[in-house]
């Protein structure tokens, strides 16, 4: 069976907009993810959008272009406008023993997709999600954090 996606917006308002970013927060048994629109000129785009996944199994974040999806030909196109989707049908989720996944009743397979990163989350409760003032802007912080690394 080849999984699909269903998109799914956890708010009444659509946003049409790509998120250009997103957090992953994981406090177990939960975790939280903030998606950015970005900034122009060191001004938030929009607000930040913040979804409070409960009862959470298993979380992964990829880089977008590693991402297990880019390397399956079978792998159906991603919904336009779609933020975030259930994957119906999860290779992912399936990949999980019946033991393992014992005490998560129904388990849910959303996947998140922003410009940077892929997260998937696996879980449980109904995710609640609400919509925040985006952070300060920071500028060159990406670029700030990947010359400390590399020195």
């Amino acid at each position: 069976m080849v999984q699909t996606y269903e998109p799914w917006w956890p708010l009444a308002e659509q946003v049409e907009k790509r998120f250009l970013s997103a957090e992953l927060v994981v406090d177990f048994p939960d975790a939280v993810v903030r998606l950015d629109q970005g900034y122009r000129e060191g001004v938030a785009i929009g607000p930040s959008v913040v979804i409070e996944f409960p009862n959470v199994a298993a979380t992964a974040l990829h880089e977008e272009y590693v991402h297990p999806w880019n390397a399956n030909d079978d792998e159906p196109v991603w919904p336009k406008q779609a933020h975030v989707a259930i994957v119906q049908d999860s290779v992912w989720l399936q990949s999980f023993s019946l033991s393992q996944l014992a005490m998560y009743e129904a388990p849910v397979h959303y996947r998140i997709v922003t410009e940077f990163p892929i997260i998937d989350i696996i879980c449980t409760g109904a995710p609640l999600a609400r919509y925040q003032p985006a952070p300060p802007h920071q500028e060159d912080s990406v670029a700030n954090s990947s010359s400390k690394r590399t020195r």
